[in-house]
């Protein structure tokens, strides 16, 4: 009788995942969600509230007369609660093949599976981000003449400054990260505005660049490139405009680009991903099919912080964009 499945962590696999989600720019969850530990999978936190830093209509200035108490001010902070979950891919290696190959299998398969949940990642990510209804204030582009691929009289500018100014406004925070899916950043660097305002600055004549679009807005300019197959597995690949995991969208807020640990959600960013386990590789046998499995997965959940430190811009360019 074959023995017990015997799961281990395997050091070298995890480190290749993360190096390969690493050097996959398109991918961009752990940078706009990202990961805070957590030990618990589940609970009540503390988290970012505008009330706290920026007073109440009541408040004095402070002045305290001899004798007197000082002010007191209340600490009413925000809670939420959250719920981590598991995902996770297993790509199978045959011993057979394994045996006979010329290439690492097993490399092969760890990309593979980290690939698979990278994709998932991203999807709950933008779903969250690209949800007006998760957010304080949003934009959507229901008519043809306000979405960006029309390069006249659309006025891609004059949102991404409101995005920001709500977000200001509400907060107390600037604005510091913009996310542009490329499906949509294809036409902002076509677009008329930019092309004239970029061409006296810019090397090559008429092209703006992230880094340009940085000193514009001083907002990290973030290209989420990420696209996905949606055939059903084992039928030929279905890719296209439409396979872009970050859509039509547009993306403008604040972000806490390096959080330290479970204590910096009540530090102001738009988004955090709770992790109990980070992106994790395993390696098990699997003696019934003679068969390596590697397996990608996390255990998470994808948090909000603040409301009013995000402004999706929905629908930026038009369905045939």
């Amino acid at each position: 009788m074959p023995g017990p499945t015997t799961y281990r962590v395997s050091g070298p696999f995890t480190q290749i995942a993360r190096l390969y989600q690493n050097k996959r720019v398109d991918f961009v969850a752990a940078t706009v969600a990202p990961v805070v530990k957590v030990t618990r999978e589940s609970g009540t936190y503390y988290r970012f509230d505008e009330r706290v830093g920026l007073g109440t209509g009541n408040d004095t200035l402070g002045e305290r007369a001899p004798s007197t108490p000082y002010p007191e001010v209340d600490f009413d902070a925000a809670t939420a609660t959250y719920q981590c979950r598991e995902y996770g891919f297993s790509a199978p290696i045959d011993h057979a093949k394994r045996d006979v190959s010329d290439y690492d299998l097993t490399r092969l398969a760890t990309v593979t599976a980290t690939e698979r949940l990278l994709i998932s990642w991203e999807r709950r990510v933008v779903t969250i981000f690209m949800t007006a209804g998760n957010w304080a204030t949003s934009t959507t582009n229901a008519v043809a003449t306000d979405q960006w691929d029309d390069p006249i009289n659309s006025d891609p500018h004059g949102q991404i400054l409101t995005a920001m100014w709500n977000v200001k406004s509400t907060t107390g925070a600037r604005a510091n990260t913009i996310v542009i899916s490329e499906r949509v950043w294809r036409h902002v660097i076509g677009h008329s505005f930019y092309r004239e305002h970029s061409k006296y600055k810019d090397a090559v004549l008429g092209t703006i660049t992230p880094e340009l679009f940085e000193k514009v807005y001083g907002l990290k300019t973030i290209i989420a490139g990420a696209i996905r197959n949606t055939a059903t597995q084992g039928q030929a690949a279905s890719t296209g405009a439409g396979n872009f995991l970050w859509g039509r969208g547009v993306w403008v807020g604040h972000l806490n680009p390096a959080p330290a640990n479970e204590k910096s959600v009540l530090q102001a960013s738009a988004a955090y991903t709770l992790a109990v386990d980070d992106l994790t590789m395993e390696q098990y046998e699997d003696p019934k099919t003679r068969s390596t499995y590697a397996r990608a997965r996390h255990f998470v959940d994808i948090e909000v912080g603040a409301i009013a430190l995000g402004h999706p811009i929905v629908d930026a360019i038009s369905a045939a964009g």
